[in-house]
């Protein structure tokens, strides 16, 4: 069925579908990636180690899985456009996270390994779904609509996390309410039920959206050696946009600098000695101010200009990191994640509002694939060198610090940009 445009209709029940996807994987970026799994694991996996060593494993982990993502989206991205097979492996990757997620509960005290090499899969299945799962938007939305549907996923994804990870605190504060023997086992059942949500609100988005079969694409392995080859031809590509590749550089340090604060915020929290309360109790905070900031961040940039919100959001980041250097109470914390609330989800979303602004529509599902390798990319060097750098000097507080340089180096670069020639540019296209 057409609209009276023209076009085909679009199917309300697969954009509903879609966007339950963010409200079911919120939950492991809310409890895993950012709550419990930080604190548990430096209380309870990695007790009996010195602080900032630990600290400079988990940095090494999370960096770990975001080389194995970007092998992923590049191997197996041109696979899933060729075969038609992006929900299917939306759905592997939902699998393999969420029941790694689910397998923390069965790590002994004292097991760090094992506990970061399940959240390396975790994080890998977690980061691997969301590759395929934002290829699945220009099925599902019309263009003009891709802003609305993927903001309201977003915003959909911050009450989902936020209602899941609220309720899990309830019961890891008072585990005896609900005959549980202590904090630790009431942390494992989070993880269960963390796996449990993602697993269980994905079913929508794995059966009521359907792919056209395309042509036959040949063998897979013929196909993911064309994948590379049509990187390196994405980059000669935008090598030609002068404005999109400075925008591009600027995004990956500065997003990886976000990025960074995201995964280390509660093992900083706890190497300088916060209590798991004031941790746990700012990062619910976040989760309910970043839904309307947001939409406010989205209303300012359309007054002000996309490039100078992000540029504000950059200079609000780059002062928690100073911040935080000299951080020593738990009402800095919630101080901190109050800015973060409130910049974290507008300096994404307005960002790649203006990179779609200067991407020429005729290839814009092309040149989108490398934008999107590039945030999952972009959160590599800011949790290695935040642990390692803490970890040398024996002082968590230096590693934070280093952050200063990637926010620096983002807004540096986003001078640089000229949007409007950018835009000019992109129509030679059209």
């Amino acid at each position: 069925m057409k609209s009276r445009t023209g076009e085909p209709r679009e199917d309300r029940r697969a954009v509903r579908a879609w966007m339950m996807y963010d409200w079911a994987n919120s939950a492991f970026a809310t409890t895993v990636l950012a709550g419990f799994f930080p604190i548990f694991f430096k209380s309870y996996w990695a007790g009996g180690m010195e602080g900032a060593r630990s600290t400079a494993l988990l940095g090494t982990a999370a960096s770990v899985s975001v080389v194995l993502v970007f092998l992923v989206a590049v191997g197996l991205g041109s696979l899933a456009d060729r075969t038609g097979s992006r929900r299917r492996l939306l759905g592997l990757f939902c699998a393999l996270g969420s029941l790694a997620t689910m397998a923390l509960a069965l790590v002994p005290q004292g097991m760090a390994v094992w506990a970061l090499a399940l959240y390396v899969v975790g994080t890998l299945g977690f980061a691997g779904s969301s590759v395929f799962y934002d290829a699945l938007l220009p099925l599902i939305a019309r263009p003009e609509r891709l802003d609305d549907v993927s903001t309201r996923g977003y915003a959909l994804g911050y009450l989902g996390g936020g209602l899941l990870f609220a309720a899990q605190v309830v019961l890891v504060t008072f585990p005896h309410l609900f005959g549980l023997p202590d904090k630790a086992a009431a942390v494992r059942v989070a993880f269960v039920t963390t796996g449990l949500w993602w697993a269980g609100f994905a079913v929508p988005v794995l059966t009521m959206i359907r792919e056209e079969k395309p042509a036959p694409a040949g063998s897979a392995l013929t196909v993911v050696k064309e994948s590379f080859a049509r990187l390196a031809s994405t980059i000669r590509s935008i090598g030609s946009y002068r404005d999109l590749m400075l925008f591009l550089v600027a995004f990956w340090c500065y997003m990886d600098g976000v990025g960074t604060i995201v995964k280390m915020a509660t093992a900083y929290g706890k190497d300088v000695g916060l209590e798991d309360v004031h941790l746990i109790g700012a990062l619910l905070m976040v989760q309910f101010i970043g839904l309307p900031a947001t939409v406010l961040f989205g209303l300012l940039a359309r007054r002000f200009g996309r490039r100078r919100m992000i540029l504000v959001g950059i200079a609000a980041y780059a002062g928690v990191v100073v911040f935080a250097y000299f951080m020593s109470r738990g009402w800095h914390f919630f101080v901190l994640a109050t800015v973060v609330g409130l910049f974290q989800g507008g300096i994404q979303a307005i960002s790649r509002s203006l990179y779609a602004s200067m991407t020429p529509r005729s290839r814009s599902a092309e040149f989108f694939g490398f934008y999107n390798l590039c945030a999952r990319f972009s959160t590599f060097v800011g949790p290695l060198v935040v642990g390692w750098t803490g970890g040398l000097a024996l002082n968590p507080r230096f590693g934070i610090l280093t952050l200063v340089v990637l926010f620096v180096a983002g807004a540096v670069l986003l001078v640089m940009v000229k949007p409007e020639r950018g835009r000019a540019r992109a129509q030679e296209e059209t």
